[in-house]
C-alpha cells in the first residue's frame, strides 16, 4: 500500500475537527442546558410560589402576634398589681389586730367596769390559697383572738360576748369557758372567749 499523501493544511484539518466535534457535542450539551434551565425555572416558580405563601402566612399570624405582645403586657400589668396587691394586704395584715383591739376594749367598756381583761392572745395564720381556673394563688390572712379575763358574774361575761358579736368585726364570737375562782377574797368568774376573723 502506498501511502496518500494529505494536501490539506493543517489549520483547515483542526477546524474540520473542531467542527465535527461541535457537531457531535453540541445537541448532548443543548440537551443538558434546555433541562438545567427547566430546573432551574421550576425551581424559581416554586421558590416564588413560597414566597407568596409565606407572605400570606406572615399576614396571618401578624394578629396572632399583636395578641401575643398584648397578652405579655397584660401579664406584666398582673404581675405588677399582684405585687401591689401583697403589699396592700401586708398593710392591711397590721392594721387589723390594731383595729380589732379597739373594738374589744369598747365592748369590755360597755360593762361599766365589772370586767376586766387579764390576757389578751392575737394570733394570726395565713394561708395560700390558688384559684381554680387561674394560675395565681391567693394569701389569705385569718387572724384568732383569745381573751381570758374576770368578770362580776355570767350576765357581764354574756353582755360582753353579745357586744363582741354584735360588733360584727369577728366572724365567730364563741365563749370557751366560765368557772367560778376568788380573787383578792371576791367571789369572780373566770371566762375564756375565742373570736376570729
Amino acid at each position: 500500500m502506498t501511502p496518500r499523501m494529505n494536501l490539506v493544511p493543517k489549520a483547515f484539518q483542526r477546524k474540520l475537527l473542531v467542527r465535527k466535534r461541535i457537531r457531535q457535542w453540541f445537541p448532548p450539551c443543548a440537551v443538558a442546558l434546555a433541562m438545567s434551565l427547566a430546573a432551574v425555572g421550576e425551581i424559581g416558580y416554586r421558590l416564588r410560589a413560597l414566597s407568596v405563601e409565606a407572605a400570606g402566612l406572615n399576614e396571618q399570624l401578624q394578629p396572632m402576634n399583636e395578641m401575643s405582645r398584648k397578652s405579655d403586657e397584660v401579664a406584666a400589668r398582673l404581675k405588677s398589681l399582684v405585687g401591689h396587691e401583697s403589699v396592700l394586704h401586708e398593710i392591711v395584715g397590721v392594721q387589723r389586730p390594731i383595729s380589732l383591739l379597739a373594738v374589744i376594749s369598747q365592748s369590755a367598756g360597755q360593762s361599766n367596769s365589772r370586767l376586766q381583761i387579764r390576757k389578751l392572745t392575737v394570733q394570726q395564720t395565713s394561708a395560700e390559697a390558688s384559684a381554680a381556673s387561674k394560675r395565681t394563688t391567693v394569701s389569705m390572712t385569718s387572724t384568732e383572738i383569745t381573751i381570758h379575763g374576770v368578770a362580776l358574774d355570767d350576765a357581764d361575761v354574756a353582755a360582753f360576748v353579745q357586744s363582741l358579736k354584735s360588733s360584727q368585726a369577728f366572724a365567730t364570737v364563741e365563749l370557751k369557758s366560765t368557772t367560778s375562782t376568788v380573787v383578792a377574797d371576791v367571789a369572780v368568774r373566770q371566762y375564756d372567749v375565742c373570736c376570729r376573723r
